[in-house]
């Protein structure tokens, strides 16, 4: 269906390509509304690659660069944002992924585009607020900077020692969460079995997911792990449940994707906690046989909200949960199900669901805790 939307006038354009070709430390930030308008999905990649300038993706637009673009920078944002000198917002409003405006420096160039008036002015007035459809904007942005851009020297070489700063920055947070992945882990749920190092797990999957994958990301603490470890592989690979965190829509979500995209390999990576708002769609897909797969982190918590509840109010009250067999829930229903307590386990179980071809997968991953994510904000 047609997206209804307004444009940016030509002035507009103008001011934002002056800011960004005379900037030095220049970030784009874009977010899901990139993606609203499927027929200018292509060009506003398109438009991401003219530009070459450093990139930060969320909601939707997670993916859209590939698993492995140059300009796509995975971590370490708000570090980046707040040494910026031009920052780019597409579609992206002021809320707490941003510290409600905070996360800039007071010196920064602000030049939002948002198709929503009321996000556009959210928590921090931008330098150049551009009420507009994001990818008309962008497109239009790419065509003059491919059409006038004459960079000096000495811009282009500050532009290129900032992007480098900025990967060399990824890499050693790749680094250090690389060494996470093999830290021992703890629970507050007592069990008898193995549990396993959420990152690696989340690696692993990532390993062997194929190119044509859709990630339907249904949960809190599980989900913002995979978040930072697992890559989509392309544009409209990613669905999550939004900045409101409506946990229960993954399976809805994936029924749609797979029916939608019957070739692709479609995914739930579910929490445990969310998981139980839809888990009983696998009677669905069994019935109308849509052989979605899933993998499901079981730390038997609420580990979301815990996280801040227990640090603040020093209390787990209706945090924990227990290691339950989803897997055998999964198999009541028709479907296949794997318990896993190990990487090796994980791996076969991967490996045995790529034959699966006529029925839903479950994988019940039972995972460990970890101060990965310590700090997140949920409360």
């Amino acid at each position: 269906l047609p997206v209804a939307s307004c444009k940016a006038t030509n002035n507009q354009v103008q001011k934002a390509f002056s800011y960004l070709s005379n900037s030095q430390r220049p970030v784009i930030v874009v977010g899901s509304q990139a993606m609203m308008d499927r027929s200018q999905v292509e060009a506003v990649v398109s438009a991401l690659q003219t530009l070459g300038l450093p990139v930060f993706l969320a909601g939707m637009a997670r993916g859209c660069l590939g698993s492995n673009s140059d300009l796509h920078m995975r971590h370490g944002r708000s570090k980046a944002l707040k040494q910026a000198d031009v920052v780019l917002l597409l579609g992206v409003s002021c809320d707490f992924r941003m510290q409600y405006g905070m996360v800039f420096s007071s010196k920064t160039t602000l030049v939002s585009v948002n198709q929503d008036s009321h996000e556009l002015y959210l928590n921090r007035r931008p330098t150049l607020p551009i009420h507009s459809s994001v990818p008309d904007f962008l497109v239009r942005l790419a065509s003059v900077w491919s059409a006038k851009n004459i960079d000096s020297v000495g811009l282009t070489t500050s532009r290129k020692d900032w992007q480098l700063r900025l990967r060399e920055a990824c890499n050693k947070r790749e680094e250090e969460i690389q060494q996470q992945a093999t830290s021992s882990v703890t629970s507050t749920v007592s069990t008898k079995q193995h549990l396993c190092n959420p990152i690696a797990i989340c690696q692993l999957f990532d390993q062997h997911l194929s190119d044509e994958s859709i990630l339907v990301c249904d949960g809190g603490d599980f989900v913002g792990t995979a978040a930072y470890t697992v890559r989509p592989r392309g544009a409209l690979s990613w669905l999550d449940p939004g900045p409101f965190g409506t946990l229960g829509v993954g399976a809805g979500f994936a029924l749609g994707a797979k029916l939608v995209c019957p070739n692709k390999d479609v995914w739930i990576i579910w929490g445990d906690g969310s998981c139980g708002f839809s888990l009983m769609e696998v009677d669905t897909f069994v019935r109308h046989r849509v052989p979605v797969k899933a993998m499901v982190g079981n730390d038997a918590c609420w580990t979301q909200i815990s996280r801040d509840q227990t640090s603040i109010f020093k209390s787990e009250v209706a945090c924990n949960l227990d290691f339950s067999r989803y897997d055998h829930v999964a198999e009541a229903l028709g479907g296949k199900g794997f318990l896993v307590t190990s990487n090796a386990e994980m791996e076969t179980a991967l490996l045995q669901s790529q034959h699966e071809s006529d029925k839903p997968v479950l994988i019940n991953v039972l995972i460990g805790k970890t101060n990965f994510r310590d700090g997140s904000i949920s409360v």
